[in-house]
């Protein structure tokens, strides 16, 4: 269906075949996702929001679902107006032949054969198919298993009451991040390193918000001579404090993860990355 691009399971460390390394791996191996406590059927079809490209920190707490794709053609219909997605819930960037939903429980969504939608009745020759153990569902569109999805997946409960942060409430939770992150420097040099982590955990939350769950769009702008965004306005909008903060955290975020702690190179990085979000705070919110 798909070449599974750069960000899938096949090229996680967090696979059970990588062993903490991002890479492809053999497509024959058997991946078992570390994160999520599941064996990954389709390792180069399946995607999640724990994958360096949208999780700079590498956290290995569940972030979001766990996506599977179908063709671009079923992203035809959009969402009911009423429904606001939280930024976990956005799906992460396909290519331009495919788009990503999100698996029901630990089941994966397919495209296959027909049948009549579960939420409007229509009736196509290829639909969405959901193998449950009593009933097989259909849909004739993503938009369409997604509002479903979001009404029925246990997983889904928890977002449902959850709406995107205003601009308001970013700057006020951003404001008392450079503090925090001074905070957690002043410790780092007794070993204790939770509390940096902790501020930069938020940090990479905000982003998430920012760029309504498009974190993959900032890895591209950063790491890619000539990145192609399905906005072509995004780049122009991008703020370069962000592309500092998103830098930032990538390199903090392998500091950490180091057994010998370089405290000189993560004094450095976190500082930068301080001083960034206070250069951004200025900037989007001067007036």
């Amino acid at each position: 269906m798909n070449n599974g691009g750069n960000d899938c399971c096949g090229t996680c460390p967090f696979n059970g075949v990588n062993k903490g390394e991002l890479a492809p791996a053999p497509k024959n191996a058997r991946f078992f996702c570390d994160v999520r406590d599941f064996v990954i059927q389709d390792p180069y079809g399946t995607y999640c929001n724990n994958h360096p490209i949208r999780n700079p920190l590498w956290l290995k707490r569940p972030r979001g679902p766990i996506w599977a794709s179908v063709h671009v053609s079923f992203d035809s219909k959009p969402l009911a107006e009423d429904i606001r997605l939280p930024a976990e819930l956005v799906p992460p960037q396909g290519s331009g032949h495919y788009f990503r939903i999100p698996y029901f429980r630990l089941v994966r969504p397919l495209q296959g054969e027909a049948g009549i939608c579960s939420v409007c009745g229509e009736a196509r020759e290829e639909s969405i198919i959901l193998m449950l153990d009593q009933e097989k569902k259909f849909f004739c569109s993503a938009a369409h298993y997604f509002e479903w999805w979001l009404k029925t997946d246990p997983t889904a409960i928890t977002y449902q009451v959850r709406t995107p942060l205003d601009q308001e409430a970013i700057r006020y939770r951003l404001k008392a991040l450079p503090e925090k992150l001074s905070d957690g420097l002043t410790v780092l040099a007794d070993g204790e390193k939770e509390w940096v982590l902790d501020a930069l955990h938020e940090i990479d939350d905000l982003l998430t918000e920012i760029r309504n769950g498009k974190n993959e769009l900032m890895y591209k702008a950063v790491y890619s001579d000539n990145p192609e965004f399905d906005d072509p306005q995004f780049y122009d909008k991008l703020s370069p404090y962000l592309l500092q903060i998103q830098s930032g955290l990538t390199v903090a975020g392998d500091l950490l993860r180091r057994g010998d702690l370089d405290f000189l190179a993560i004094n450095e990085s976190v500082s930068q990355i301080g001083k960034a979000v206070g250069a951004y705070l200025r900037q989007e919110w001067c007036h």
